[in-house]
C-alpha cells in the first residue's frame, strides 16, 4: 500500500513538473500564432535600404520593457527576423517587446560597409526611438550586423542611445574568408561573382584590426553594454557552409563563416560557444532566445567604461595549411599541385562560377569525379558560387592535375570577358592535406595597423612530423609588389608594407622538400591595414 502511495506521489510530481515546464517554457519557444506583421515606415519600398519596419504591439503595450532592434547581417533584408522559419519577432512580441527592424544598405543587394551601414543605423536608432518616445533601444545583431551597430554608436552618434548591444556571432576582428576573397588566387572569381563589395571589403582581418584600433578606446563606448556570442558547428557534410569551416578549422573553432576567437568582442560579455549552432542557425530566435533575453529585458544605465580584453595580435600566429589555386575558365583550365608523402586524407574544395565540371587526377592518372556539391550561402564571402568538393583518403604522393571546363566548353569558339561576349567563369581551388607537415608565420612586432614602407618580419617555420624543414622557397604577392625568397633555415621573412594607405592583400606560397624528399606547397593570405 505505501508502495503504491509513493507512487501515485511521483506520478503526481512528475505532471505538476511537466506543467510548470510547459508555462516557463512559453517564453522560450516561439507561439504557434504568428503576430501581425510588421509595417513598413519610410523607405521606398520593403526591402529598401534605409526601411524601417514595426513590430505590432504586444498586450499590455510593451511600456514596462525596452524596445527591440533586431540588425541581420551581410546581404541580408530586415525579414530575416519574421520568416524563412526565424522566430525572433514572434518570441519577442508574446513576450511582452516593442520591435523594430532595419534595412541597410546590404538590402540593395550590394553589400554596404561598416561605416556607411553604421551612419544610416544611426539616423534610424533616433527615429525608432522618436516614433516609440524612448531614449534608447536595446540591439539583437546577426553577424556583421553587430559591427553596424557598433560603428552607429562610437562614431555616428548612437553614443548611450543603444544601451545593450548583443551580438550573434559578429566577426569584430574580421574574416579570414574575406581575405581569401581578396587573394591574389581568388581575384577571378570574386570579380566574376560580383562579392568584392563594400561588405566583403570591411571583413577583411586587416581592416577589421583598423577599425577595433579607432573604436576600442573612445569613450562612446561606455554607455552601452557588449555581449557576445559564436558557434562550431559547420552543418552537414558538403552543405553551404561546410567549404568555410573547413578553411576556418586552422585558424581555431568556428561556425563556418567566423571563428571563436574572431567572434569575442574586446569589451564584451562571453554569453556562449554552442557547438551545435552554424552562423545561420545561431541567428535564428529560438536558438539564441534563452541566453540573450535576459541581457536586453532591461535598459543599463551604467558609469565608466567597461574592461578592454586586450587580443593578442592577428598576425603573432599565421597557418599555411592549404595549396591555393585560382583564374580564368577559357573553355578549359588545368591546374597542377603537389602532394608530400605520409597525406592520411585530402579534402578538395573548387568553387567556380555556375555551370563548370571539375575533375580530380592522381599522379597514376587515376580520374576521382567530386565527392558533393553545393551552392554557398547568401551571406557568404563568395555567395553566388558553386562548391565543388572532393575526400579522398591516403592519397599517393606526388603531382596532382584539377581540369575546371565550362559545361558548354565544347561549343565555344573563344572566351570573352567584353559586354557582349560569352559569359566569363572562374575557380578558387583550396586543397588541404592532412599530414604531420606544418607551416606558419608568426609576426615579431606588436602592431597590428603599419605604417607606409614600414619594413615588418615574419619568423617562417616549417617541419615534418617535428623535423625541421629548410631551404624554402617564398613567393609572396602584397598589393602589386611581387618577391621571392629562399630561407636556408627558416629565419626571418621580411615584408616591406604598401606605400598607400588602406587595406591591402598578402598572398603568400611556401616550397620545399619533406622529411623523405618529396616535393611540398603551402599558401596563406592575410590583410594589412596602412593607417598612415
Amino acid at each position: 500500500m505505501k508502495q503504491r502511495i509513493v507512487m501515485l506521489r511521483l506520478c503526481v510530481l512528475a505532471v505538476v513538473a511537466m506543467l510548470i515546464f510547459a508555462i516557463s517554457g512559453i517564453g522560450e519557444a516561439a507561439n504557434s500564432k504568428n503576430p501581425p506583421a510588421p509595417t513598413r515606415a519610410g523607405g521606398s519600398g520593403d526591402g529598401a535600404p534605409g526601411t524601417i519596419y514595426y513590430g505590432a504591439t504586444p498586450s499590455g503595450g510593451g511600456t514596462n520593457k525596452p524596445v527591440l532592434l533586431f540588425v541581420q547581417g551581410m546581404h541580408g533584408q530586415a525579414n530575416k527576423w519574421w520568416t524563412g522559419g526565424d522566430d525572433s519577432y514572434n518570441l519577442a512580441y508574446y513576450a511582452g517587446y516593442r520591435t523594430a527592424f532595419v534595412d541597410l544598405n546590404d538590402a540593395g543587394g550590394s553589400g554596404g560597409s561598416i561605416w556607411n551601414n553604421g551612419a544610416m543605423l544611426a539616423g534610424q536608432i533616433n527615429t525608432i526611438a522618436g516614433r516609440y518616445g524612448v531614449s534608447g533601444v536595446n540591439v539583437i545583431a546577426h553577424s556583421k550586423g553587430g559591427l553596424d551597430t557598433n560603428a552607429a554608436i562610437v562614431h555616428y552618434g548612437a553614443a548611450g542611445k543603444v544601451q545593450n548591444l548583443a551580438q550573434l556571432s559578429s566577426p569584430n576582428w574580421g574574416s579570414q574568408l574575406a581575405d581569401l576573397s581578396y587573394s591574389w588566387w581568388a581575384g577571378w572569381l570574386a570579380s566574376i561573382l560580383g562579392q568584392r563589395d563594400d561588405a566583403v571589403y570591411s571583413l577583411q582581418t586587416g581592416q577589421m584590426s583598423n577599425f577595433r584600433a579607432l573604436t576600442d578606446s573612445r569613450s562612446e563606448n561606455d554607455g552601452t553594454r557588449y555581449f557576445s556570442s559564436g558557434g562550431t558547428n559547420h552543418g552537414s557534410l558538403f552543405g553551404s557552409l561546410w567549404f568555410g569551416g573547413a578553411y576556418l578549422s586552422f585558424y581555431g573553432d568556428n561556425d563556418g563563416a567566423v571563428t571563436v576567437s574572431s567572434a569575442h568582442h574586446p569589451r564584451a560579455t562571453w554569453l556562449s560557444s554552442d557547438g551545435g549552432l552554424t552562423h545561420d542557425t545561431i541567428g535564428i530566435g529560438h536558438n539564441y532566445w534563452s541566453r540573450v533575453e535576459p541581457n536586453v529585458r532591461s535598459y543599463w544605465h551604467g558609469d565608466g567604461a567597461a574592461a578592454i580584453v586586450v587580443a593578442d595580435s592577428p598576425y603573432a600566429s599565421l597557418p599555411a595549411a592549404s595549396i591555393l589555386r585560382g583564374g580564368l575558365v577559357d573553355g578549359i583550365a588545368s591546374e597542377s599541385f603537389p602532394l608530400e608523402s605520409g597525406v592520411k586524407a585530402l579534402n578538395v574544395a573548387v568553387l567556380t562560377g555556375p555551370g563548370t565540371q571539375v575533375t580530380l587526377r592522381d599522379p597514376a592518372g587515376k580520374l576521382y569525379t567530386q565527392s558533393g556539391q553545393q551552392a554557398a550561402a547568401n551571406d557568404d564571402v563568395f555567395k553566388g558560387a558553386e562548391q565543388h568538393y572532393f575526400q579522398l583518403d591516403a592519397p599517393q604522393p606526388g603531382n596532382w592535375q584539377l581540369t575546371v571546363s565550362n559545361a558548354t566548353a565544347a561549343s565555344l569558339n573563344s572566351f570573352s570577358l567584353k559586354a557582349g561576349g560569352n559569359k566569363p567563369n572562374a575557380y578558387l581551388m583550396v586543397a588541404e592535406p592532412a599530414s604531420s607537415l606544418s607551416v606558419g608565420l608568426s609576426s615579431k612586432v606588436k602592431e597590428s595597423v603599419f605604417a607606409a614602407d614600414m619594413m615588418v618580419g615574419f619568423g617562417l617555420t616549417a617541419s615534418d612530423g617535428g623535423t625541421a624543414l629548410t631551404n624554402l622557397n617564398v613567393d609572396s604577392h602584397l598589393a602589386s609588389r611581387d618577391s621571392s625568397s629562399i630561407l636556408r633555415d627558416g629565419g626571418t621573412l621580411n615584408l616591406i608594407m604598401p606605400n598607400a594607405v588602406g587595406v591591402h592583400n598578402l598572398s603568400l606560397t611556401v616550397r620545399g622538400l619533406d622529411s623523405k624528399g618529396y616535393p611540398f606547397e603551402r599558401s596563406l593570405t592575410t590583410s594589412f591595414a596602412i593607417n598612415k
